[in-house]
């Protein structure tokens, strides 16, 4: 997630607890959870899903942009040499300490780096945070060769918006149709748009359209709160584990005319 952190930190220090902001709050979380839990895990084997269907040699350059805290460079490390950026100090710390160095500090919508850099860039659950996500598809393209492709996931199906979106500070969700739209807006073409998590939308789908009603709004937080705490109970996240991945692998042959999330693949021509 690209978070939107706004005070200045110190090279390499992160701030205590007690001073954090949500979104500082929230990369912390990511940072102790994202190379164990079910969803992280999920997104990583749909991503490979897509490597290996899309690039046949190893060997490539890949920008992550809104790279967190970093769990996604080192799994895309496997596929060639990973660059990433964050608009977050905090992030870049995290991911300075972890050794990845090949991280700046900067914003989607105007990438610090030169043109047709990259063979593929990934914006993994960011473009929902993007006030002009136009604009920040745009740099994408700028970033990527002609021929690579960007590689694009985000919260999708409008009418489960809640104060889970809020509070992870989306924009918008998106449908098939818009997230195609602003991408062919951008100047790419599109490979492919499918949906994923759709096994699990029923209760995800039921809390957050109840978290609508003042009196059941705390299910927001709530909703939020148990999907980073429930990845610690083992024999939980991994059954959500499983049929996350059983999911994904059937979305290969079955076309979902819904979910929670969307995967777009985007040719830059």
């Amino acid at each position: 997630m690209e978070s939107v952190c706004g005070r200045k930190l110190t090279e390499g220090s992160n701030p205590s607890p007690s001073a954090m902001t949500g979104e500082e709050r929230l990369l912390q979380i990511f940072n102790e959870i994202e190379l164990f839990h079910w969803w992280w895990e999920g997104r990583r084997f749909l991503i490979r899903q897509i490597f290996g269907r899309y690039f046949t040699d190893g060997g490539l350059k890949i920008l992550d942009v809104g790279c967190g805290t970093g769990g996604e460079i080192s799994f895309l490390e496997k596929f060639g040499k990973v660059w990433g950026v964050d608009k977050s100090k905090m992030a870049v710390n995290y991911c300075r300490k972890k050794g990845l160095n090949n991280v700046k500090l900067g914003e989607a919508t105007k990438l610090p780096y030169p043109g047709r850099k990259f063979d593929s860039v990934g914006l993994f659950d960011v473009l929902e945070h993007i006030k002009n996500d136009r604009l920040a598809l745009l740099e994408a393209k700028r970033v990527t060769r002609r021929g690579g492709l960007v590689i694009i996931t985000v919260p999708a199906t409008p009418f489960i918006w809640s104060k889970h979106d809020v509070l992870q500070g989306h924009y918008r969700r998106y449908t098939g149709t818009s997230l195609a739209g602003v991408a062919k807006a951008a100047g790419m073409k599109v490979e492919e748009v499918r949906y994923f998590n759709i096994l699990l939308m029923p209760p995800i789908a039921v809390i957050r359209i109840l978290s609508r009603w003042k009196m059941l709004a705390g299910l927001g937080e709530y909703d939020s709160k148990i999907n980073f705490d429930i990845s610690k109970v083992g024999w939980i996240n991994w059954l959500l584990k499983v049929i996350f991945k059983l999911e994904i692998g059937m979305g290969r042959v079955l076309d979902y005319p819904v979910g929670v999330s969307l995967v777009g693949v985007f040719r830059v021509v």
